[in-house]
């Protein structure tokens, strides 16, 4: 199977919502809207998912995104530690 760094995005967006909301009920990670970006200049990649999100979880959609782009950062920092010290 080819790696669809889609579907990793993807997922890796709901894992973060579930950790900053483990409340929250089971998200589908192949509904989450996941974008090329039409401007380089804004990344490879863009989602509504704050958005979507902010109201059913009674937050502003800024500040869960800005929440949820830090849990993405954290949970990449600790995947990479753990590969480092897997390798060495």
């Amino acid at each position: 199977a080819m790696f669809d760094l889609k579907s990793v995005i993807q997922q890796c967006i709901a894992d973060g919502l579930q950790s900053l909301y483990p409340d929250m009920d089971h998200i589908d990670a192949s509904l989450i809207q996941l974008d090329r970006t039409k401007d380089p200049k804004h990344g490879d990649y863009a989602t509504n998912v704050a958005m979507v999100m902010a109201k059913q979880l009674g937050v502003i959609p800024r500040e869960l995104a800005a929440s949820l782009v830090d849990q993405l950062i954290s949970g990449l920092l600790i995947l990479f530690l753990r590969r480092l010290t897997a390798t060495t």
